[in-house]
């Protein structure tokens, strides 16, 4: 969502982790707790399928958290303007309204300042 406003990558990854983060922490704990279970049966490929299952669900949130939203970052190589602008507690909706801040008032007409108006 934050990348259709004209945020970079970074800010988007950030409000995407935000908001989801805990949930897949929170269900990578219960399916992998879950699966441990099957260390108690006696029967030895149920055990070992059980500690790889957990094992792959604890790599897949480590790569969810850490490794894909740095690939995103990277290989995104989206450049813009406003991406300064653009944040978690909101984002301004046209540059002429942070010029007029910093600018104490002064509205300059830039091609940005039509594009977000």
């Amino acid at each position: 969502m934050a990348v259709k406003q004209g945020c970079l990558s970074g800010v988007a990854v950030n409000d995407a982790l935000s908001s989801s983060a805990m949930a897949l922490t929170m269900t990578t704990l219960i399916f992998g707790v879950g699966f441990l279970v099957n260390n108690l049966a006696d029967f030895l490929p149920l055990t070992k399928q059980g500690n790889a299952l957990c094992a792959i669900f604890f790599l897949a949130l480590i790569l969810d958290l850490f490794v894909l939203p740095s690939l995103l970052i990277f290989f995104d190589g989206q450049q813009s303007i406003t991406a300064r602008y653009c944040g978690l507690a909101g984002w301004y909706n046209s540059l002429s309204e942070v010029e007029a801040e910093a600018g104490g008032g002064k509205r300059k007409n830039t091609a940005w300042t039509h594009a977000f108006a």
